[in-house]
């Protein structure tokens, strides 16, 4: 089906329910190279399927149906990269996170076609961070409803994009000339709010998130858990939502439809819910794509490539939020920060320190020329000296501590990078502690 650019509104128009839908073909005993357009929407015909990659072939199938962001990292190695969730909602500054929106969107759009990537996005997971030990508390933005609800505002508008302004997210004369509004009009990519609601656990003292029931009283719902999808939806005007996990008050949250209907009926929620009722998902699926342009065509990222990731704007952008997103705990005699005239030596000392895959969180990527934190400091420093102190995160014996000893009492500075990786907490992984994973806490 095509739809007329010049009206892209409303677009439901162009979803009529059939009353006596068209039976389906029967299928052949080996599909043609070319499928037949499809006979509802009266696609246009796929073209013929390229030969398989020999990259994609050594990922088992398994493994690329569950991970298809595996596959991208395969196929294109180039990533730009913000900071975690968590350090953005400093951003308190409503544009800076807006742009940053604007710089996943460019990203993302660049690498549409590539493995299973598409135009529709599950993020930004905006769950509340009740307790520290959860895995996945790295992708939220935080403890605080409030602050999560704006910053679901802010991510949605700047990832889904502007009709007519421009790439960064902040076009149109400083106000927002919005490709999704609450008509369903056209938009640069698709965000889905997640994971709706009451989900902070992954496996725990003989729970797992699957079958666990999360008790939340009506109070806490609406005073903790609603707000930032609440936000997402009625400022944001996100064009999905992802039902979550674990249950509710004792029914799945896919099937709660108070749930469900509350963010139809009462915030004005018009997409897509992920897992919902087929008929209305179907219908919603269809919508979404209608917007995104899937099926106008030449498709409006086409002239984008990897060339258009990693860009000299994309790392100031990247650059900036980290220095707006830090924050310093303690700093006792104003010992920060360092004068380099009064360093001559400097020593860098930690699992981390010089290992570049540290740098990342969960659903990271592979980041364009890393630079670990050890070398980002040697070259403010004439003489730096590097220890791991522990062969690992894990930091299960103190193997290497008499290295990271002896360079440390030759050093006028010492910098020790400490803390936890994927393999300490991640999507179906809670932490056990808070405390630093093993003998990195000994002093």
């Amino acid at each position: 089906m095509q739809i007329p650019k010049s009206q892209p509104l409303p677009l439901l128009q162009h979803l009529p329910p059939h009353p006596h839908p068209l039976p389906l073909p029967p299928l052949p005993p080996h599909p043609p190279r070319e499928a037949p357009p499809a006979l509802q929407l009266r696609l246009p015909n796929p073209p013929p399927r390229p030969p398989p990659l020999p990259m994609v072939v050594r990922v088992p199938p398994r493994r690329r149906l569950q991970r298809p962001g595996r596959l991208l990292q395969w196929l294109h190695p180039r990533r730009h990269k913000l900071p975690p969730d968590h350090p953005l909602r400093r951003l308190l500054q409503s544009h800076a996170l807006e742009v940053g929106g604007g710089g996943h969107r460019r990203g993302g759009a660049a690498m549409h076609d590539v493995g299973q990537a598409g135009l529709t996005f599950w993020a930004p997971n905006i769950n509340v961070f009740r307790d520290p030990r959860w895995g996945r508390g790295q992708e939220t933005p935080g403890e605080d409803p409030m602050v999560a609800a704006a910053y679901a505002v802010e991510y949605v508008l700047g990832f889904q994009g502007e009709v007519g302004g421009g790439g960064g997210g902040g076009g149109g004369g400083g106000k927002r000339v919005l490709g999704e509004d609450v008509g369903g009009g056209r938009m640069r990519l698709s965000a889905c709010c997640k994971h709706f609601t009451a989900y902070d656990l992954e496996k725990w003292g003989g729970f797992a998130r699957y079958t666990f029931n999360a008790k939340v009283t009506e109070q806490d719902m609406e005073d903790t858990y609603q707000p930032p999808f609440r936000g997402c939806i009625e400022e944001g005007h996100a064009s999905c939502l992802m039902c979550s996990y674990n249950q509710v008050n004792g029914v799945p949250a896919c099937a709660r439809h108070d749930l469900l209907n509350k963010a139809r009926n009462e915030w004005g929620f018009k997409g897509k819910v992920s897992e919902e009722d087929i008929d209305r998902a179907l219908l919603n699926l269809f919508t979404v794509q209608m917007r995104l342009g899937i099926f106008d065509g030449e498709n409006q990222f086409g002239n984008l490539g990897p060339w258009d990731v990693c860009t000299e704007k994309h790392r100031e952008l990247a650059l900036d939020a980290a220095r707006q997103g830090i924050v310093l705990l303690k700093n006792d005699n104003q010992f920060l920060p360092l004068k380099k005239v009064n360093i001559a030596s400097l020593a860098v000392i930690g699992p981390a320190a010089n290992d570049t895959s540290k740098l990342g969180g969960g659903y990271s990527g592979v980041p364009c020329n890393p630079i670990s934190l050890f070398e980002g400091l040697q070259a403010y420093v004439e003489r730096a000296s590097y220890a791991s102190g522990c062969l690992d995160i894990a930091c299960q014996t103190e193997h290497g501590f008499k290295e990271a000893i002896h360079i440390a009492r030759n050093a006028d500075v010492v910098v020790v990078v400490a803390g936890i990786d994927l393999t300490q907490e991640t999507e179906d992984l809670d932490r056990v502690s808070l405390l630093l994973p093993g003998r990195q806490t000994i002093s």
